[in-house]
């Protein structure tokens, strides 16, 4: 039988490793191959995710429930967030390993750094996104990798986010080989330029060909 300060060590490995859980209220003993875990979690789908997860350490004999149920703890603090956000960026297999900062005020938490597709950042913003407590996602991750047109048209929306989103939203836009074309109408030269700005502002870009007509 496995000795019980390792089986503690697994325990508390697997708690704080399942983002659904938020270990900082839970206590691990471990006698005999038994665990009890105890302390207070918000909710009965945190309670639930916890016994779970330390009934995942193959060795244990059994895992008993001190679990109580605290909806005073439902509102973690900054702190809280960003270890749950890093926990589930690492735990997502789409999102590369160490290369992404965490930072989080007032529940708005700002995801920073470098990945090599965008299909990466969308899957760190969409997981930061699931946890709970967070307000806002702050999204201000490179692409390192070519550029795509779903990149493309979100830079180009918050370029214009204050002008026109919707005329924005009907850009046409075209990729080959680094150089990009945009095809459609936006009413003013300002609009136009700011357009290209952001295109050309986007990693992998060698050219932009800025085709846009006034409308």
């Amino acid at each position: 039988m496995a000795d019980d300060a390792r089986l503690k060590r697994d325990v508390l490995y697997e708690l704080d490793h399942d983002a659904r859980v938020g270990a900082a209220h839970l206590h691990v003993t471990v006698s005999d191959g038994v665990a009890v875990v105890s302390g207070s979690l918000p909710n009965l789908t945190a309670k639930q995710a916890a016994l779970a997860a330390a009934r995942r350490v193959p060795a244990l004999r059994r895992a008993f429930d001190g679990i109580a149920i605290d909806p005073a703890l439902g509102s973690p603090t900054d702190a809280e967030i960003a270890e749950r956000v890093r926990a589930i960026l690492m735990l997502d297999a789409a999102v590369p390993a160490g290369v992404l900062d965490v930072a989080v005020a007032e529940g708005r938490v700002t995801l920073s750094g470098a990945v090599d597709w965008g299909y990466q950042r969308e899957a760190a913003r969409s997981a930061a996104a699931r946890i709970g407590g967070v307000t806002h996602v702050v999204d201000r991750i490179e692409v390192s990798g070519p550029p795509s047109v779903a990149d493309l048209r979100g830079r180009i929306l918050a370029a214009l986010e204050q002008l026109v989103e919707a005329e924005a939203a009907a850009i046409d836009i075209e990729i080959e080989a680094g150089v990009v074309r945009l095809r459609g109408a936006l009413d003013g030269a300002a609009c136009r330029k700011a357009a290209e700005q952001a295109a050309r502002a986007a990693p992998g870009v060698v050219r932009v060909e800025n085709l846009l007509n006034a409308a």
